[in-house]
């Protein structure tokens, strides 16, 4: 049976539930090349030997009600997920999923929409493991008539898929913006100064530089090239009218999958091929920032679980530029606690923000130039029953038509200078810089 003849088929029948979702055989094909398709939000949720996902258009939206907080986005979105018809054409497929990337911190005046999150359920997701892929349609009960508009939307989707990359030179460059070196080394300074005083333990302080292309790029090309400076990661994609945020992050926040519960410490980073990477191990000063991390993860997760292991010793993760002091985090929870909540209690953890919490969060807002929108903030998906995957949004950057912008941070602690904490700033944005053609 044809994949149309199929998606007639599936909508032959009136459905029982509000919503609908069907679920259609698909080729083996990249996730991404769904972000060619314009006129209507996109995600892509790609984590590293995991199920990659990539989505096009909107069966249900968040508003801005929804998104006030992750448990507002739980119940909104409940009204689509737990009230849901599957019919499926093909074995195996995954649940249906909401998609989300939230700020880092509460909505500012003067950011862009995009900025401010994107919740959705999509109309449209492809998910494949490499071995087998799945084309799900959702959509309201109402819109089961409508088989030939439907039709036409799976052949705009199918054709996606099926065409190839266009390898190309990427947009000149014409501009390139760091914020103030010497404003960051300042706020380095006062922060050092504030934590030698008692008056906060630890705050991740970021940079953004700003880049001017002759054209806007590729998005696909964009995100592959981010891969591939990256080293390793979940490749991470959000597009809206608005702009789209890329990434390629090495943090996961938080994972559920029924009782069971993953996050991780992602603190402490030296630069690759220097004395310092071999140092990293032993740097007093980079386990300082990631014993912050692993603590505060496990005192909020261990009153949730029955059993939480938290490693004594961290290990390492190598990326391509840089490498981290890395605490894997596995628990088993007592109560099937929604992801949401989960992340939730956990964001943003030292890793992104600081210690004591909400202090650090005040210095952040008081010494950043500009808000920090969708970096640093919690990327990924939930479904009906609860679990999700949600990863924190490094790496990346912002795409606005020909005006990009990459985004980095660095944890000071007591013993920080601000020359290095500059330099790992420089270091981590070298990825994104590198994918849209700023640096070769």
């Amino acid at each position: 049976m044809s994949g149309a003849a199929a998606l007639r088929e599936a909508l032959a029948t009136p459905a029982k539930a509000p919503w609908l979702a069907v679920h259609l055989p698909a080729p083996v094909r990249p996730a991404a090349r769904l972000l060619a398709l314009e006129g209507g939000t996109s995600f892509v949720c790609s984590p590293p030997g995991e199920l990659s996902c990539a989505t096009w258009g909107v069966a249900w939206q968040a508003d801005a009600a929804a998104l006030a907080s992750f448990e507002s986005l739980r119940h909104a979105a409940s009204d689509v997920l737990e009230h849901l018809e599957e019919r499926s054409v093909v074995p195996g497929a995954p649940p249906p999923r909401a998609f989300a990337a939230l700020p880092f911190g509460p909505r500012r005046a003067g950011a862009i929409a995009l900025q401010n999150g994107v919740a959705l359920v999509p109309r449209w997701r492809y998910a494949t493991d490499d071995r087998s892929a799945w084309l799900t349609l959702c959509l309201r009960a109402d819109e089961v008539a409508s088989a030939d508009a439907l039709e036409d939307e799976w052949r705009r989707v199918g054709a996606a898929l099926d065409s190839e990359e266009r390898e190309g030179a990427l947009p000149e460059c014409l501009r390139v913006e760091a914020e103030d070196p010497a404003r960051f080394e300042s706020s380095v300074a006062l922060a050092t100064e504030a934590i030698r005083a008692d008056k906060l333990a630890k705050v991740v302080l970021a940079r953004r530089t700003r880049v001017e292309l002759a054209s806007p790029p590729s998005l696909q090309t964009v995100l592959r090239r981010l891969a591939e400076e990256a080293g390793w990661g979940a490749s991470m994609a959000v597009r809206s009218a608005d702009g789209a945020f890329l990434a390629v992050t090495p943090e996961r926040l938080v994972r559920r999958s029924g009782r069971r519960v993953e996050s991780e410490a992602l603190a402490g980073t030296a630069e690759l091929h220097t004395a310092a990477h071999e140092l990293l191990p032993a740097s007093r000063k980079d386990a300082l920032e990631h014993g912050w991390v692993v603590r505060d993860i496990a005192s909020l997760l261990a009153p949730l679980c029955s059993r939480l292991d938290v490693p004594e010793r961290p290990g390492q993760r190598v990326l391509r530029h840089v490498a981290h002091l890395l605490t894997p985090l596995a628990g088993e929870l007592r109560d099937p606690v929604h992801v949401l909540t989960l992340a939730a209690a956990l964001h943003p953890t030292p890793a992104v923000g600081g210690v004591p919490r909400q202090r650090a969060l005040e210095w952040i807002d008081a010494l950043e130039p500009s808000p920090r929108g969708l970096y640093a903030g919690p990327i990924g998906w939930f479904d009906g029953s609860g679990d999700g995957d949600f990863w924190v949004a490094l790496r990346g950057g912002l795409v606005e038509g020909r005006v990009a912008t990459a985004f980095a941070g660095a944890g000071i602690v007591r013993d920080s200078q601000p020359a290095e904490e500059l330099r790992e700033t420089e270091v981590k944005q070298r990825a994104f810089l590198r994918a849209v053609g700023a640096l070769r």
